[in-house]
């Protein structure tokens, strides 16, 4: 099975393939200056990160236009080659140091890196009448556009789309996984249930897209999408402190005074995990966002209510001991699908 990282990487590559093979098969045939402009600023243009191909493609575009008009028209008039060729190597020394000073670790090239590139192509042809200038510019702006468009339309990797197909399948599993819970808690018959949910959970946690960590995204698609990570990654541990809370050999008559209001406190869970897919789904909530205050009230009302007054007893029975700590645990996953919850609804 290929994984979504693998797949992106890919899709990518093979996108770039073809629009190369187009750039080079028109410059070779229409091209009105140098051959390989048109090429040349097809790969520029695609060298952007993931979530910003439209607007990032345009800017390196018309970065790459004013380059080529101010090195053309320097070159033009500066008749002394020594003279440019000097300019050329600290032109191209110092947008080097730029690039480094930077530190930006990214697989696409850097702005003051690709400049460099632009401008060298210029400085290093030989001198050519100034009318060719835009027969130039016209061979750019063709291969901008195609690496534009091909960045679009050939095998686009529209990473948020990818991140909502992978988050819904593993914010259903921790629904069927809480629910797994509260039934074996209160009937331990049903431990091959648990089992079965718990390693549903895993395989699909095996698929976490994790890949927003990786180079190439840009900072705002990283930092909402790593903070829905985080979270979910918190909903999974407490899920598994649940497994474990439920494990416990309960009295039987302690716990029938709790069911009625924690399968109620589930079910308002599940509805609160609904709702959050629904919006992951691009849909319009019926409802707003219900944050368990009164469900949860409910409950830890009825877990005082047979709580011993004593803290001796408390420590000494540990089946209150236990249940307090799957009650604070519950509430702990309410208020992370809470949070949850309204990013999504502000973001």
């Amino acid at each position: 099975m290929v994984l979504l990282p693998q797949n992106m990487i890919y899709r990518r590559a093979l996108g770039a393939m073809f629009a190369i093979f187009i750039a080079v098969f028109i410059s070779h045939q229409v091209s009105f200056a140098e051959e390989f402009w048109i090429t040349t600023t097809c790969m520029l243009v695609m060298q952007t990160a993931v979530g910003l191909t439209g607007r990032q493609g345009l800017q390196r575009l018309l970065v790459i236009i004013l380059c080529v008009l101010i090195a053309s028209y320097y070159i033009f008039y500066q008749h002394q080659r020594m003279v440019v060729d000097i300019a050329a190597i600290i032109f191209i020394a110092v947008l080097c140091y730029f690039s480094l000073a930077a530190k930006v670790i990214r697989p696409q090239v850097v702005i003051p890196l690709m400049i460099g590139i632009v401008v060298l192509m210029v400085l290093v042809i030989p001198f050519f009448p100034l009318d060719k200038t835009m027969m130039r510019v016209i061979d750019v702006v063709s291969g901008g556009l195609l690496g534009f468009f091909a960045s679009i339309l050939i095998l686009p990797v529209r990473a948020d789309v990818e991140f909502r197909k992978e988050a819904i399948p593993l914010l259903n599993a921790c629904s069927d996984y809480l629910a797994a819970i509260i039934h074996y808690m209160f009937d331990h018959s049903l431990v091959n249930e648990l089992v079965e949910k718990k390693m549903q959970l895993e395989v699909v946690w095996e698929d976490f897209p994790d890949w927003v960590y990786e180079a190439g995204f840009i900072a705002m698609l990283q930092q909402g999408h790593r903070h829905f990570l985080v979270r979910i990654e918190e909903v999974r541990q407490i899920l598994l402190m649940l497994d474990h809370l439920a494990r416990h050999e309960y009295d039987y008559d302690l716990l029938k005074k709790f069911k009625t209001v924690t399968q109620s406190y589930q079910v308002q869970i599940e509805r609160l995990i609904q709702s959050i897919t629904t919006v992951l789904t691009l849909q319009k909530l019926s409802e707003g966002v219900d944050d368990l205050t009164e469900e949860f009230e409910a409950l830890e009302k009825k877990f005082k209510s047979i709580m011993p007054y004593s803290l001796e007893m408390l420590e000494i029975n540990r089946d209150y001991v236990y249940l307090a700590n799957f009650i604070f645990e519950l509430k702990e996953l309410g208020k992370m699908l809470v949070i949850l919850a309204r990013t999504l609804r502000a973001s």
